[in-house]
């Protein structure tokens, strides 16, 4: 039998917030770094490329902004009243500019904050990854990386102690194994759908119902199942606590017979 050396891997370092790697919710990568001047085609390129709705929720106009303004987003030599983050990665055979972030200080405590990303990248998780990086270069987040990590596993140990109460069940792990995602078990599926595709309907009760979009898995297989929310910098314990209310009515609602759960509704 052969021996095997296993091979070294070592621990990830924390890159700075103005520059370096991003990991997508689709596990590709993209580059991250401080707009320039010698961007502005670049940065005009994108532009052109957005939608009218994208344009007017990024610029309250659907028209392209005058060169003026790309020149202006380009410009970050004075970071503590404006700057620009841009996002890259090649795309169609050529490196492309794929989201951009601003802020503009009002103050030394608030900031104006307007993003855009590309159609063909929503739902990668560039947006949370541009305020993420804005709020902590423009002084918004005291600490930088290392208090903006610890707000957010707070947040989630304290997300999934109320999603534990509210489901009647045990944490899955110790404390010390999450960071800011949680995930929660809850009380076996009534229903019998076993598809991975066919979405509980537990979950679509809570986005029908109370307009709160989680993620419900089939884990390990139905009807075992769990919920799992992750903690941003956007997030607050209302928006947790919130869906422990409703999860806690949702489940009691599960074990009703029709009869009660309409006298119940």
């Amino acid at each position: 039998m052969a021996n095997v050396r296993p091979l070294y891997i070592p621990p990830p370092s924390q890159e700075p917030a103005e520059s370096g790697a991003l990991i997508l919710r689709d596990g590709t990568t993209a580059l991250i770094r401080v707009a320039r001047p010698d961007d502005r085609s670049a940065l005009q390129a994108f532009v052109d490329r957005l939608s009218p709705e994208a344009k007017r929720h990024r610029f309250f106009s659907e028209t392209t902004p005058p060169a003026e303004v790309i020149e202006s987003l380009c410009d970050s030599s004075d970071p503590r009243s404006k700057l620009t983050l841009i996002v890259t990665r090649v795309w169609q055979g050529a490196p492309r500019i794929i989201a951009a972030g601003s802020y503009f200080a009002k103050d030394n405590t608030t900031a104006e904050v307007a993003m855009a990303v590309d159609e063909a990248f929503h739902g990668k998780g560039l947006g949370t990854l541009l305020l993420e990086r804005l709020a902590l270069l423009g002084g918004l987040v005291p600490g930088g990386w290392p208090a903006l990590m610890a707000r957010n596993r707070t947040l989630a140990l304290d997300a999934r102690r109320l999603l534990c109460a509210a489901a009647g069940t045990e944490p899955a792990c110790p404390d010390e194994m999450l960071g800011s995602l949680a995930s929660v078990i809850l009380p076996d599926s009534p229903t019998i759908e076993t598809g991975w595709r066919q979405r509980d309907p537990l979950q679509a009760r809570l986005f029908d119902g109370w307009g709160i979009e989680v993620p419900i898995m089939r884990w390990p297989a139905a009807p075992r199942r769990l919920i799992r929310v992750s903690a941003q910098l956007y997030n607050s314990p209302e928006q947790y606590a919130r869906l422990a209310e409703a999860l806690r009515k949702e489940l009691a609602a599960e074990t009703l017979s029709p009869a009660e759960g309409e006298r119940a509704g």
